[in-house]
């Protein structure tokens, strides 16, 4: 496959690029990731190892200019004001966003604005990305992930998005979005110099920038639509009939292509078809026309939140060698969009039509129990990326159904991409639900699992509280379940997390889990009993499925038990306490039974009537195993928990002029004090503030604010940078040659030739003029233009008088002054 930066991918029909290609390389032999001074390694089957990272991950930017382009569009019909408005737009950096229900042409529109052929504002190229079932935080990472790559794969946060993209210069269109405004306000941030132009179901974009309702076609475009989709012209008895139809659905255009369907596959006329509307929409209309096979596949398709699926795996779920052509003719009459070669459903409303008919749930299960089966076999990268959203939304439809065994097993299998990616925030989504599915179950052991996986992202995250809490409760579980293999890995994520009262765990030999160059041991030298190392290294060889970068030498295969009948053990439940919002920059990790925030609060408590007192037995080939001999009484009264920490810090605007201000602002939620210190604030620890505030910040030059946030002592930081703009114009060019007074032979082309110049924002461009005078006095403008080059060969009349001048443009748009011009004579 190419590189991202040569990649201009097309396919047929509609289309709406995901961007999963950005990250192929991230998930090809890796078993690690990095975020912040932290390196997770995966491929434990007890769950990833936290160390401490030896130096930073070789970051490079990918060649640029990228492109990363839906196949054109060239048969819009309409829509010249909107392209006209959003491509002015972009050339002046405005952000623009087109908004409207579902089936208005959002998704066509930005395709047709990702083919400008004047894109030499932006030099960086152009990057077309879906937004959809996407976290914010995972689509700030996707978008820096087209720009740059790493070795080994980074989890970035949210100063170091800003700080990769302040400079780059792109043309960004995003469909699908569904960010707060805050996120938006946010997105635009991260890179200031490019240009955005994203399509929404409600409006997201405020204040700055131009938010457009997209409305319906008129009812001669209407026309003309369905003139297109019928391969005639219409005579005007049918075509009165069409205007009142257009009139009928407002001119949607998703609706036009379905009655268009009706006629041409039912053979029906227009006025037919337009009795048949009366009282119904057109999407209901199609609806009630679906073959056996049709409604089948549209069954497999509705479980999966609109992600699609590539069509190979239609065929294989509902058993049909001719899947593939039963999509086109649902593509054809607008059920289904074509993302060549995947597949997804049009709109809501058809996916919650499916889902009311009796097959929609039996072709889910069958769905569900496919994916399993397939994710626990090997697969190459692109096969992986495909089949991601769809297998993330099948977890969520088997714990919201009643399969909490299957949905916990699917989560294990497809999480390592999530991971690879730095999907941090869909990863979270997923634990979360595995969790509940895992309690529902009765699955102890994979409840250990979860809860050490919650932990141990929220370390990398940087949330150490949160993490101690999360592998506290880890800890208790796994020491509950007797599992020492396990509890070694949690204990050994709990000592990086500075987890109290935490027993050294056993050393894990360095084959079980490779690391980087110079890695840390994996766990800390250990007390906590005899393992035998064949048995840690067995345990320790089985792969996690799903992933493509791990050869297996043996394979895991979870069995998930739905009811299960343990020996008395403390029960330990995490319950929310307190519901938080977030700011966009940086999403909490915490627990939730949906993807909403909460905050965890362990409860440990077992009863039993006598001192415990336990007799190991050791055999050759057994770690030894205590044996009850009593029944235990045992009441355990954990310190109450405190609601996570929630941070944001953002400032209105991350560049200014000289001596102009901007506004900080900040949201801390569950701290014990918050300081703000940097520029006109000082040094450490700063400006005393509230959790909740703003202040103006004029800096003088480029400067780092900080926000210092102390709880249970220990000091959390957040940075914004504020940078100053560049207003300095470039200096004029020296003029080489011709010299003044300079005499050359009459010819047909003349070549301009200056020294560069530098500026601290580079030179983006020269402009050079050159006049002419026929009688060596009167000069007139005659030829003009741009150049990256210092030198220009411009077509000339011959004989006669010649004056020229060049200035220089920076790349930050400053215009320097004009060289003095020179003049030379042609005789």
């Amino acid at each position: 496959m190419a590189e991202v930066g040569s990649i201009d991918l097309s396919a047929q029909g509609d289309l709406t690029i995901s961007g999963d290609i950005v990250g192929r390389d991230k998930i090809v032999n890796q078993k690690q990731v990095a975020r912040g001074q932290y390196v997770l390694q995966i491929g434990n089957v007890n769950g990833g190892v936290v160390n401490i990272q030896q130096g930073q991950p070789a970051i490079r930017p990918r060649p640029t200019p990228i492109h990363l382009r839906p196949r054109p569009f060239r048969n819009l019909i309409g829509r010249e004001v909107e392209l006209k408005i959003a491509s002015d737009e972009a050339r002046n950096l405005t952000p623009v966003e087109f908004y409207s229900e579902p089936g208005l042409g959002k998704t066509v529109l930005l395709r047709r604005l990702a083919q400008l052929e004047d894109t030499a504002s932006f030099p960086d190229g152009v990057i077309h990305l879906s937004a959809l079932n996407r976290p914010f935080v995972d689509f700030a990472q996707l978008l820096y992930d087209a720009f740059y790559e790493s070795n080994p794969p980074l989890a970035v946060s949210g100063a170091e998005i800003q700080h990769g993209l302040q400079d780059k210069r792109a043309l960004v269109l995003v469909d699908d979005v569904s960010f707060s405004r805050q996120e938006v306000e946010t997105l635009l941030g991260y890179a200031p110099n490019c240009a955005f132009i994203l399509a929404s179901n409600e409006r997201t974009l405020w204040g700055e920038g131009r938010a457009i309702a997209l409305k319906g076609l008129s009812s001669q475009e209407a026309v003309q639509l369905i003139e297109r989709e019928l391969g005639r012209d219409l005579p005007e008895p049918e075509e009165s009939v069409a205007v009142e139809l257009a009139a009928s659905v407002e001119g949607k255009p998703l609706s036009l292509l379905q009655i268009a369907a009706l006629v041409r596959e039912k053979g029906e006329s227009l006025a037919s078809v337009a009795a048949r509307l009366a009282g119904t929409t057109a999407t209901a209309a199609v609806l009630s026309g679906l073959a056996s096979k049709e409604a089948q596949v549209l069954a497999v398709l509705a479980p999966l939140k609109g992600m699609p699926v590539p069509a190979v795996h239609v065929a294989a779920i509902t058993q049909m060698p001719d899947a593939a052509q039963v999509l086109e003719s649902l593509t054809a009459r607008g059920l289904v969009q074509r993302h060549s070669p995947r597949y997804s459903l049009r709109t809501p409303e058809i996916e919650n039509e499916i889902k009311q008919r009796p097959e929609a749930k039996g072709l889910a299960e069958r769905a569900l129990q496919y994916f399993i089966e397939w994710a626990r076999q090997q697969h190459d990268a692109d096969e992986v990326l495909e089949a991601l959203g769809p297998t993330q939304a099948l977890v969520s439809w088997a714990s919201a159904n009643g399969r909490p065994g299957k949905a916990v097993t699917l989560a294990k299998l497809i999480e390592t991409p999530l991971i690879l990616l730095g999907r941090w925030e869909s990863w979270r989504q997923l634990l979360e639900t595995a969790l509940d599915s895992a309690r529902a179950a009765g699955d102890r052991q994979s409840e250990g699992y979860f809860l050490h996986q919650l932990g141990s992202r929220a370390l990398c995250r940087g949330e150490e509280a949160l993490a101690r809490e999360l592998l506290d409760a880890a800890l208790k579980v796994r020491q509950a379940l007797g599992d020492t293999t396990a509890l070694a890995v949690t204990q050994g994520n709990a000592q990086v997390a500075g987890l109290a009262g935490v027993p050294a765990a056993v050393t894990l030999p360095a084959a079980a889990a490779p690391m980087a160059a110079a890695p840390l041991p994996l766990i800390a030298p250990a007390i906590i009993g005899t393992i035998i190392t064949v048995t840690i290294v067995a345990a320790l060889a089985l792969p996690t499925a799903f992933t493509p970068f791990i050869a297996p030498t043996a394979r895991l295969t979870p069995t998930i038990a739905e009811s299960a009948t343990l020996p008395p053990s403390p029960t330990f439940t995490v319950a929310p306490t307190e519901t938080l919002t977030p700011l966009a920059s940086e999403t909490p990790a915490v627990l939730a039974t949906t993807p909403a925030t909460r905050t965890p609060s362990v409860t440990a408590t077992a009863t039993a009537s006598s001192t415990p007192s336990a007799t190991p037995t050791r055999t050759a080939t057994r770690r030894p195993s205590p044996t009850n001999t009593n029944t235990p009484t045992l009441t355990l009264t954990p310190t109450p928990t405190r609601a996570p920490l929630v941070i944001g810090f953002t400032a209105d605007a991350l560049s200014v002029r000289p001596e102009e201000c901007t506004t900080l602002r900040w949201s801390v939620e569950n701290a014990d004090q918050v300081f703000l210190y940097g520029g006109e604030y000082g040094g450490p620890p700063g400006f005393g503030v509230v959790g909740n505030d703003s202040r103006p910040a004029c800096p003088l030059e480029t400067q780092t604010y900080t926000l210092r946030v102390f709880r249970d002592g220990g000091v959390t930081e957040r940075t914004v940078t504020v940078t100053i703009a560049d207003v300095t114009p470039p200096p004029a060019p020296v003029l080489l040659s011709p010299v003044d007074r300079m005499y050359l032979p009459c010819a047909q082309l003349v070549t301009l030739t200056w020294a560069a110049v530098s500026d601290a924002s580079g030179i983006s461009r020269y402009e050079w003029g050159l006049e002419f005078a026929p009688d060596y006095e009167s000069f007139e403008a005659f030829s003009s233009g741009a150049t990256t080059d210092t030198s220009v060969t411009v077509p000339v009349p011959g004989c006669g008088g010649y004056r020229w001048r060049v200035r220089a443009v920076d790349g930050a748009g400053n215009v320097g002054a004009y060289a003095t011009p020179e003049e030379f004579e042609m005789d």
